[in-house]
């Protein structure tokens, strides 16, 4: 009995020193995780437009205690998520900026901003445009860079009035400010040899955007971005609409048929002054002596500054391209077939399309062809901009080319 109490009393004081030991038997405080800046978002901006910076343990609910000082100026904050700050870059010169953020007394610096403001090139935001878009009902984020003067690249997270979301992609050229050329990108950058089935143009074949862009680069200038052209029929591997490359008539062929009665009705061409042109099949060979460059293209979305209905509503990933009254440029793509982007059908396209002013607009081939590359205006890398639906790079059949 003795030899029982022995280990009872021995347990008991071995507890007791435990629990009254340095830091146990009482609740630990754990230090604060300290904020810790990572990426920001775009890398390239100009003054006004908005930013993110990505990082960690960012106070979502206490924005009053912080503060972030871009280029030693203050800048205004839009939203404080645990992961990422919003806000708008403040009036600054050209140059780099170094990041400050102040964050529960804690300062955080190593991040720069480069900030270009072009001297009066004036930045575009499309979610400015897109506003009073009548299918848009709210665009919850919205990303653009300037890729040169004149060329900006814009990613928008868009939620429309059926309550779908979707990832939409945006280049635009400006011509009145930039001097860069549209051009058609073809597999190596050349003309393909092709044999004659009837009146049917064989022989020819497909590339990812990657490939072409590394074929075309410093060749007939420097590549800033391409985006996927025409449709092609997968089962001859032919282009559905016309091919004009560097003033040459490749192909005036058109291949519309009833089973795909969406493609090979419209095209758009460059002439040798710069200027865009959109027009329908039926008016292509009155036409066509005149564009050093072209493609086919499928629905008309957009036709004299008028959206145009379209009972088809089906979603996909989708890309189209449209011209404005002054000439610019608007590539305007869709992500979709995925729980994060559902994608768009023809009457969304369009309204958003004339929003950003489009007097013409047409759809470009879409699925899992619909790509857009860019060149990273900080490392000079190409990159798939958007995420195509196949999960990888998809071969196409030819490309519209920005080139410097």
């Amino acid at each position: 009995m003795r030899g029982i109490l022995k280990r009872i009393s021995f347990f008991v004081v071995l507890g007791a020193a435990f629990w009254l030991a340095p830091g146990c038997g009482e609740e630990k405080t754990l230090p604060k995780p300290v904020p810790v800046m990572t990426a920001l978002e775009p890398i390239e901006v100009s003054s006004g437009q908005t930013a993110r910076i990505i990082g960690s343990a960012f106070p979502s609910s206490l924005i009053e205690d912080l503060s972030v000082l871009v280029g030693g100026v203050k800048a205004e904050l839009l939203a404080c998520e645990p992961h990422c700050i919003t806000l708008r870059i403040p009036e600054l010169k050209d140059g780099i900026a170094r990041v400050v953020v102040r964050c529960e007394g804690r300062v955080l610096q190593g991040l720069s901003f480069t900030v270009v403001n072009g001297g009066g090139d004036n930045l575009l935001r499309p979610s400015t445009l897109l506003s009073a878009c009548p299918v848009i009902k709210k665009i919850e984020s919205d990303s653009t860079t300037r890729l040169s003067s004149g060329i900006s690249d814009s990613r928008l997270r868009v939620r429309f009035t059926d309550d779908s979301v979707s990832d939409i992609y945006i280049l635009h050229l400006d011509r009145r400010v930039s001097d860069a050329s549209l051009k058609v990108a073809l597999p190596g950058n050349i003309i393909p040899t092709l044999s004659w089935s009837g009146d049917v143009p064989m022989g020819w074949s497909k590339a990812t955007l990657s490939s072409m862009a590394a074929s075309i680069d410093g060749k007939n200038g420097n590549v800033v971005a391409l985006v996927n052209g025409d449709f092609w029929n997968t089962g001859i591997t032919i282009p559905k609409g016309p091919v004009h490359f560097r003033s040459n008539v490749v192909s005036g062929f058109w291949d519309n048929t009833e089973s795909k009665p969406d493609q090979g009705v419209s095209f758009m061409g460059i002439r040798s002054s710069g200027e865009a042109f959109i027009g329908r099949k039926a008016v292509y060979a009155a036409l066509a002596d005149s564009f050093v460059e072209l493609t086919g293209a499928g629905v008309v979305l957009v036709e004299d500054g008028k959206a145009l209905s379209n009972s088809n509503l089906a979603k996909h990933p989708r890309n189209s391209v449209g011209v404005n009254s002054e000439g610019d440029i608007f590539f305007l793509l869709s992500d979709g077939r995925s729980e994060l982007s559902a994608g768009l059908h023809y009457e969304q396209m369009a309204q958003m399309l004339l929003s950003l002013g489009c007097e013409d607009a047409v759809n470009l081939d879409g699925g899992g062809s619909a790509q857009i590359l860019v060149r990273d205006p900080a490392t000079g890398h190409f990159t798939i901009r958007n995420k195509p639906s196949d999960g990888q790079e998809r071969a196409v059949i030819n490309a519209w080319a920005i080139t410097l």
